[in-house]
């Protein structure tokens, strides 16, 4: 081989030489620049880094991805709107008061993050994504039903009562609640049953009165059907007796508490489909027809004018 050629030879093997070291030089700094974006070395440091953030200093950096890991990061109050936090890593993470309007949560690892005061909305995805131990607050509990959280029991809900907050597990809470409407529809039964009683009770004293007490009460005795209730119908015309005007109960002011328990219990906003998934949903009807018939029975009890048992409106 002539002088020529190796030295053509030489060079050609140390320009490739020179491209390889270009190119390697080249994905290192495209590594390290990617490096640099990535949020999880800052949040390490110090886990309140990004806390109080605006959307600006948190768009410069790459938020997706199983290689994001902000394990406890502290992102209190920031502005996280329509971010792609897909498939982060961000167990016992704080997002309290965060606005996550719009933010893709797609399969990202929430275990334990507290999301209380947190804003979502109609946009805000968390399909797939694992929210064991994650903590909600009960108000947002609808809309989160509607983006992700359908059919999940691993999350916690945060919700205050009488004053002071609480965080329950989602099943927990909800046989809870269940457990508080049924005591108020033993109440409300209750109520009712005494209402019926102490009507009975009127209607045995004119018996008493119009045929003298052996006759009344054999009377009143043959008047009742099966279970001791009322036949309205079988009570004889010359028995003077208005159930609206010569009966008073105050229903309205003995069922204050039932109702405002039940009020209370309403506010709470909890989802239909975990009212009707836990059947306390028949318990919220039985409640409410047995209470609107009470409170009818008295609005015509407090009329000057009645049209005696027309007018009555029965129990059942």
């Amino acid at each position: 081989m002539s002088s020529a050629a190796r030295k053509r030879k030489q060079y050609q093997k140390r320009k490739l030489i020179d491209q390889l070291r270009g190119e390697i030089s080249e994905l290192k700094r495209e590594l390290e620049e990617k490096e640099k974006r990535n949020p999880s070395s800052l949040v390490k440091e110090n886990h309140a880094y990004f806390r109080n953030a605006v959307k600006e200093e948190l768009s410069k950096y790459d938020w997706s991805g199983k290689k994001v890991n902000v394990r406890a990061g502290d992102f209190s109050e920031s502005d996280m709107r329509d971010m792609d936090l897909e498939g982060m890593i961000a167990t016992d993470a704080v997002f309290r008061g965060t606005d996550l309007k719009g933010a893709k949560l797609d399969g990202a690892k929430l275990e334990g993050a507290d999301f209380t005061d947190a804003d979502f909305d109609r946009f805000t995805s968390f399909r797939g994504s694992n929210v064991k131990g994650a903590i909600f607050s009960l108000e947002s509990l609808p809309l989160l039903f509607e983006i992700g959280l359908k059919g999940d029991e691993s999350y916690n809900v945060s919700f205050k009562d009488k004053g002071s907050y609480t965080v329950q597990n989602i099943a927990i809470f909800m046989k809870v609640v269940k457990m508080k409407f049924e005591q108020l529809l033993t109440l409300t039964e209750e109520l009712q049953k005494d209402e019926g009683d102490q009507l009975k009770k009127a209607i045995r004293n004119a018996f008493i009165e119009s045929y003298g007490r052996e006759d009344g009460v054999f009377r009143f005795r043959k008047m009742l059907i099966q279970g001791g209730r009322l036949n309205i119908g079988a009570i004889p015309a010359d028995v003077s007796f208005d159930p609206n005007v010569d009966f008073k109960f105050d229903f309205k002011r003995r069922g204050k508490a039932i109702t405002k328990e039940f009020q209370r219990l309403k506010r709470m906003r909890i989802p239909a489909e975990l009212l009707a998934h836990y059947s306390i949903s028949v318990l919220m009807l039985k409640i409410e027809k047995a209470m609107t018939k009470g409170f009818a029975r008295e609005k015509i009890r407090s009329k000057s004018q009645s049209r005696g048992w027309k007018d009555y409106v029965p129990f059942l």
